[in-house]
């Protein structure tokens, strides 16, 4: 941009939110522009690694006009980020017989955050994957059992230090089977 003016005194900035703002330019004429900067703090500590997404509006008039998103890797001084290279592999089976359960349904949350990293279902041979996570702490809980089965109601805390060389974490779950009730 040539011939700069900070004229960042001239507009009101709206915060919405902590997270959103606004700032109404008012009519532009042609051959005219505005460079908006602005510097954002992360309600948490950040992991090495990790992609921060930033999303920026453009509206004109109540059309908008443009949607950018920009992804940002946050890196640490003097260290290497690995990023989003680390998964958990979940084996579910019967208390008993040791068999495989299908269906079941787990939720993956990232703890420093609370972000859910999504919901996964067991196969056939009562596995899932939960992939593409950071070196982190996440909390996994059992959210709908298999038909027959009992609802596990314990919360698993996995640490950073559970992971092994290969990136990865096994859990193993056992279900015990459901009460039948007879009317």
């Amino acid at each position: 941009m040539k011939n700069k003016i900070n004229v960042t005194e001239q507009f009101t900035i709206n915060f919405i939110s902590d997270s959103q703002f606004s700032v109404d330019l008012g009519h532009i004429k042609a051959g005219e522009g505005y460079r908006i900067n602005y510097k954002a703090k992360a309600n948490y500590n950040l992991q090495n690694g990790e992609i921060v997404e930033n999303i920026a509006s453009l509206w004109s008039s109540k059309i908008k006009i443009i949607n950018s998103i920009v992804k940002t890797t946050y890196r640490e001084a003097g260290g290497n980020a690995e990023g989003y290279v680390y998964s958990i592999t979940l084996h579910k089976k019967d208390e008993v017989s040791g068999m495989p359960l299908t269906g079941t349904i787990f939720r993956v949350i990232r703890d420093r955050n609370g972000t859910t990293v999504g919901e996964f279902t067991t196969d056939s041979a009562g596995e899932v994957t939960s992939p593409n996570l950071l070196k982190d702490t996440y909390k996994i809980k059992e959210i709908k059992a298999p038909a027959g089965y009992q609802l596990f109601k314990r919360k698993f805390k996995i640490t950073p230090d559970k992971f092994n060389n290969e990136k990865t974490y096994d859990l193993e779950v056992l279900n015990k089977r459901g009460l039948v009730e007879v009317n």
